[in-house]
């Protein structure tokens, strides 16, 4: 059974030195809030198929903001990481048509494709964000982004393992 699951919004901000550099991980758990309230006593197992993040500005601000996704690196991102990687720049400004972006993860690797318990915890993958002062010229202790993920669940079994 396939559900489409929204999950809770995230905001992006920067700190007082313009630093924003982060990750948005793909983890039921961390994505859904009372993930086990809601599906542990329905299903036994589910695997995430897809997540789509709607990426919106919140403010009209100076900058851009680089997006990218990542498999196999969990660790917060740095500007060479972020570089090294396809990604995408996203304007800080609420005025400009390009703010609004739509990136959407779609598992295809085997392992990401595997059957987990309900009650599993751990990332398959991550949005992956980075601005900061110098280089792209970002504002100081502002919110930049308001992201709300979407996931394509797939669950199997029904009812609680004995």
């Amino acid at each position: 059974m396939f559900l489409t699951v929204p999950c809770d919004p995230r905001v992006i901000e920067t700190d007082a030195a313009g630093l924003a550099a982060g990750q948005i991980t793909i983890d039921a758990n961390t994505l859904v809030d009372d993930w086990l309230i809601r599906f542990g006593s329905t299903f036994q197992e589910f695997r995430i198929r897809g997540v789509t993040f709607d990426i919106t500005s919140l403010r009209d601000s100076s900058g851009v903001t680089m997006f990218s996704m990542t498999e196999d690196n969990f660790a917060t991102p740095s500007f060479t990481v972020m570089t090294s990687m396809t990604n995408w720049l996203v304007p800080n400004s609420s005025d400009n048509p390009r703010s609004h972006k739509v990136i959407r993860w779609k598992a295809i690797d085997l392992s990401n494709l595997e059957f987990e318990p309900i009650d599993h915890v751990g990332p398959v993958a991550a949005l992956n964000f980075f601005t900061n002062l110098t280089t792209f010229n970002a504002p100081t202790e502002e919110k930049l982004f308001l992201v709300r993920p979407t996931m394509v669940v797939e669950f199997r079994g029904i009812g609680v393992p004995t």
